[in-house]
């Protein structure tokens, strides 16, 4: 699937050249009227149809804006979540798909967390890990973030790293590669502020992530979609 995860990436088109500022409008804008035509449809079923069409175009157009190519992320998403609405739309069975994705859109807007975006991330050609129970629950429990969607790279635990040094192994986590262990004289008299340093900077990275979580801006809704 390596080299259709290729075709996924959205090459040098009208779409990436366009103003960051720009594009982040259009696209708000663009969600805004399919979010809104979702609500009507509540009302009067009609709108519902107008939807479809109004989503086939937006698909359309950002295929054609990212050079024609069905599999870059940004078409791709817009492709399925048109058939999602075609079929909410005209397969009565399935009706209970439009408030599923009426919820979804909302909560891009408010937290900037795209649920269509996570499970289109699962199929194959979208993602460069394996599929496994604990990539399924990261994919749909990893708080929203800037760029193209993907499950973030798992921390190593503490205690592999100290079965790593324990070994004389080079431990992936130490920035110079180094063994962490009891062939290392310098890693058994690090200094008090150096640990005190490493201390902090996982402080930093806990108040990070959860800056991320409560900071959503029309960059992240950009990001999210594009």
């Amino acid at each position: 699937m390596t080299n259709l995860y290729s075709l996924t990436v959205v090459p040098d088109s009208p779409w990436k050249r366009m103003a960051s500022d720009r594009r982040t409008w259009l696209i708000t804008g663009l969600w805004l009227v399919t979010w809104a035509l979702l609500v009507l449809g509540f009302v009067d079923r009609t709108y519902w149809q107008w939807v479809v069409a109004f989503s086939a175009a937006h698909s359309v157009f950002v295929w054609a804006m990212v050079g024609f190519r069905a599999l870059a992320f940004p078409a791709q998403l817009r492709i399925t979540h048109t058939a999602w609405l075609a079929l909410g739309t005209f397969v009565p069975q399935l009706e209970g798909m439009m408030p599923i994705t009426t919820v979804g859109i909302a909560a891009l807007f408010v937290f900037g967390y795209c649920p269509l975006a996570r499970m289109i991330y699962l199929l194959p050609w979208n993602r460069t890990v394996a599929l496994s129970t604990r990539v399924v629950l990261r994919t749909f429990l990893q708080p929203p973030g800037a760029g193209r969607f993907a499950v973030e790279p798992q921390p190593l635990k503490h205690s592999t790293r100290v079965a790593v040094a324990a070994h004389g192994l080079p431990c992936p986590c130490s920035p110079t590669g180094a063994a962490e262990g009891h062939d290392s004289v310098g890693a058994r008299r690090r200094p008090v502020a150096r640990r005190s340093a490493g201390v902090a900077a996982r402080s930093q990275s806990v108040l990070q992530d959860r800056a991320r979580i409560s900071s959503i801006t029309l960059s992240n809704f950009n990001s999210l979609w594009a």
